[in-house]
């Protein structure tokens, strides 16, 4: 009979998987301890994630040119590509989801706007399948997106429809269309732009303000003035009635009262008794009001 083996699986030097062929030892707690084996051209020292013969032999790997804007797409050999791969997906496109010409033209090729977005659209319908496998993006993102790319691009090709072939934009105002028309002289002033806000002091007698700026080019420039008209001035404090809000508990009663104008430093309330003249401070009731350095009114009331 045979003795059994009691080598331990750790001595064999040999093994088809280098990540486990790395685990050479045990660190203090008996743990395997993991020498990540050098790949030649990696920073980081791993291994490769895919197999390099197999993502060479990798015939679905998208174009390289696939996923950029369309507009960076400048290589005439690579703009071809795009062309014709852009065709065969509209193709598939109005074949598969039943489009009419009367959304998507015959002519879309020649309107830059609807290639934007079918392009756009092509590059969508890739992203949500290309991980393939189930999910919820091809129900939540693609369709409802694919429904509102339809509508856009049947509003964009309404003439072409309409007249039932393609019908070059018209010019306007004796420019070729879409000619841009800016103001350039405008333009220049928007953008060297400087908006600046800044909290003026009023000297005494003040009638009106304007604004001064030196340049390089023009020296010294001074604004149109403007009027001190609708200053801040300095309010008259006013006490409005005394509302009777409830009577609280025995020998209580809930007081309303607004000062409008100012904040006071002080309030207080007096009372009077019947045949009397004179006026009590209420000292309980006294409240000393300040403002702090943080700005917020500080509440005081004297015990």
């Amino acid at each position: 009979m045979s003795a059994k083996s009691t080598a331990d699986p750790a001595d064999n030097a040999e093994t088809d998987f280098p990540w486990d062929a790395s685990i050479t030892g045990a660190d203090d707690d008996g743990e395997g301890v993991r020498n990540t084996p050098e790949v030649e051209g990696s920073e980081s020292q791993l291994p490769p994630y895919i197999d390099q013969d197999v993502e060479a032999a990798d015939d679905d790997a998208p174009p390289v040119w696939f996923g950029r804007r369309w507009r960076e797409i400048t290589d005439t050999t690579e703009k071809q590509e795009a062309w014709k791969h852009l065709r065969q997906w509209v193709d598939w496109l109005k074949a598969e989801y039943k489009i009419v010409d009367g959304e998507i033209p015959n002519c879309w090729y020649l309107h830059t706007d609807i290639t934007a977005e079918l392009y756009a659209g092509q590059c969508a319908e890739y992203k949500v399948w290309e991980e393939g496998a189930p999910g919820l993006s091809p129900l939540t993102t693609w369709h409802p997106h694919l429904v509102a790319m339809r509508g856009r691009i049947k509003g964009l090709a309404d003439i072409c429809n309409r007249n039932k072939k393609h019908t070059p934009d018209e010019a306007s105002n004796g420019k070729e269309p879409f000619t841009l028309t800016h103001d350039e002289d405008q333009w220049h002033h928007h953008i060297n732009s400087l908006v600046e806000v800044q909290l003026v002091p009023v000297p005494q007698g003040t009638t009106g303000f304007r604004f001064a700026v030196e340049t390089e080019a023009d020296g010294t420039l001074f604004s149109e003035p403007v009027a001190v008209s609708g200053l801040p001035r300095e309010s008259t404090s006013e006490i409005s009635p005394i509302q009777k809000i409830q009577t609280g508990q025995a020998g209580e009663v809930e007081l309303r009262v607004a000062v409008m104008g100012e904040i006071p430093k002080t309030t207080w309330w007096e009372s009077q008794l019947p045949g009397s003249d004179t006026w009590s401070e209420m000292a309980t009731t006294k409240i000393r009001y300040k403002r702090p350095s943080s700005g917020l009114l500080d509440r005081n009331q004297d015990s």
